[in-house]
């Protein structure tokens, strides 16, 4: 889903949109690394890198960091979730943040609503609900440097 929103928003600001440059990896700081290894090498041009999530970021940051690459200068970051670590100022990733509070209360909510209406017979029908996102700029995009 974040991948097709990410489409979306390309199509939204009538932006080409290059299948080829959308790479899938496991979700973690290793593969993220990795993933900026490969990504740089076949596209040193680069100028930025979106994140799966904001672990897979911290490890391009640290391919980056490795490679003296300017991290929010010559090319950003940006990762999805907004984990605490991410609020770090030596850190400062730029992110998206899920209104993750609100998500499991509105989850619990539906829950027990589910339960006592299947104990009544009432048959309930699939919802869609959402919620909107919050881009968190810090550091790591050079919006946050200026």
């Amino acid at each position: 889903l974040r991948c097709c929103g990410f489409k979306n928003a390309y199509t939204e600001q009538n932006l080409e949109f290059d299948e080829d440059r959308i790479y899938h990896c496991e979700f973690n700081m290793s593969a993220g690394y990795e993933m900026a290894s490969f990504v740089l090498k076949r596209y040193p041009e680069a100028d930025s890198i979106l994140a799966g999530n904001d672990v897979m970021a911290l490890g391009v940051l640290q391919y980056l960091e490795e490679n003296k690459i300017k991290i929010g200068k010559k090319i950003g970051v940006i990762g999805f979730d907004d984990i605490t670590l991410a609020k770090l100022s030596h850190i400062g990733l730029t992110t998206v943040k899920q209104q993750k509070y609100n998500i499991g209360r509105i989850m619990t909510n539906l829950l027990f609503s589910e339960i006592s209406n299947n104990s009544n017979g009432i048959t309930n029908f699939p919802q869609r609900i959402l919620l909107e996102p919050e881009l968190i700029v810090r550091t790591t995009t050079v919006k946050g440097n200026r």
